[in-house]
């Protein structure tokens, strides 16, 4: 934080983000993108009231607007504090290692980190990132003072050939790096039916990971190192390297077996992350492209009914209800992620149905103090805001 230049860029994002009310993010642009997150929060950590996620959202704009600024500073790497318990950082000058990161806090100085100790390695990136960004990595690699180093090999993560060829890296010696917790994709993805996604629990939910990494680590035989950067509260960078010997694992399990072990451990590293410092991760921008919102429920559904008291009434799934303040309640449709601000007396009566409730026409239905037409429930079950489920 000497750096003033720095300091100043701070404060300019402090105050564009966190004097932002909901009402000005609707104006510019943002408000999407607040309840996007929100709806995801919703899914992932229940635990933690909608009426804070506005605050918990700044926190995360904030984040990742400094991690996209610290590629414009690549001198913070100076003060990075590095912990490798297991020396991997010094064991890669004689076996490449598949370095996985995550995009949380300072993660752009990962590269940087490994740079600067002359390993030998190259990175995975989608085609949108290395045509938007490869010049600004290429300046953070290069910008070391380290003679004969040649442009870092950036590989594109949609080429067909790609295990061969990072294969034939790691034998080699070269080392790669590559992110896990990229966008996953397009919400025309049919999960269930790519094998090359493994269905997980993740938090309160669930995603589907990509197996690519455990698939190469099998293959190549190398180890993996998953490898976590964060800030505290001064803005001061951690970066944190841990060592998976895949070897134990390939010696005791099969292929399959060794592949969705290792994916699963890989994601749990994230999960824990969370757990622990869930604002500092940008991912939570794009996690809903990394599971099927339209899974069909389990439970048997009726469209329409008639309320006789015989069937049980309750919020549909896919519906996530944020309520900022009286005058800023939306609703979102998770199965395709439609938003729409509501009344407050719509809000209360599919609040109500959280729980599940056995309800007939015959009896009026009060809800703080309003009463609720039957017609009005039927309804909503018919526009599936609520399931009458069998």
């Amino acid at each position: 934080m000497k750096n003033t230049n720095y300091c100043e860029d701070v404060e300019i994002i402090k105050s564009r983000i966190y004097n932002t009310a909901v009402n000005d993010s609707e104006i510019n642009g943002l408000l999407w993108s607040f309840l996007t997150v929100s709806a995801n929060l919703s899914t992932f950590m229940p635990g933690l009231k909608s009426s804070d996620h506005h605050k918990i959202v700044q926190n995360m704009e904030f984040h990742r607007a400094l991690s996209a600024m610290d590629l414009l500073y690549p001198s913070l790497h100076e003060n990075t504090e590095i912990h490798d318990e297991f020396k991997v950082l010094e064991q890669s000058h004689d076996k490449a290692h598949i370095f996985v990161g995550y995009h949380s806090g300072c993660y752009n100085m990962l590269l940087r980190c490994i740079a600067a100790k002359n390993i030998p390695f190259c990175i995975v990136a989608n085609t949108d990132y290395k045509n938007n960004f490869e010049h600004i990595v290429q300046d953070l690699y290069t910008n070391i003072a380290i003679e004969n180093r040649d442009a870092l090999e950036i590989f594109v993560a949609e080429d067909p050939r790609l295990l061969l060829k990072l294969t034939k890296k790691l034998s080699a010696g070269v080392s790669v790096f590559i992110f896990i917790d990229g966008n996953a994709g397009t919400k025309e993805n049919h999960f269930s039916d790519d094998k090359n996604l493994l269905k997980i629990d993740f938090l309160n939910h669930h995603i589907y990971a990509r197996q690519g990494v455990a698939y190469l680590a099998y293959l190549s035989k190398a180890p993996i190192a998953t490898v976590i950067a964060k800030r505290d509260s001064e803005l001061n960078n951690s970066v944190k390297i841990d060592l998976i010997k895949t070897v134990d694992y390939a010696a005791n399990h099969s292929r399959v077996d060794f592949i969705n072990l290792i994916t699963k451990r890989i994601y749990k590293v994230l999960e824990n992350l969370l757990v622990e410092d869930y604002e500092q991760w940008s991912g939570w921008f794009y996690v809903h492209h990394f599971f099927d919102t339209n899974i069909i429920s389990e439970q048997t559904s009726i469209t329409a009914c008639k309320l006789d008291g015989r069937t049980k009434i309750i919020l549909n799934e896919f519906v996530h209800l944020i309520k900022h303040n009286d005058n800023n309640i939306f609703l979102v449709m998770k199965k395709n992620y439609e938003i729409m601000r509501i009344e407050r007396y719509l809000y209360d009566v599919l609040t109500y149905f959280k729980t599940a409730r056995r309800i007939s026409a015959a009896t009026p239905l009060t809800i703080d103090d309003d009463i609720v037409a039957s017609e009005f429930i039927e309804e909503l079950i018919e526009m599936n805001y609520l399931n009458a489920v069998a």
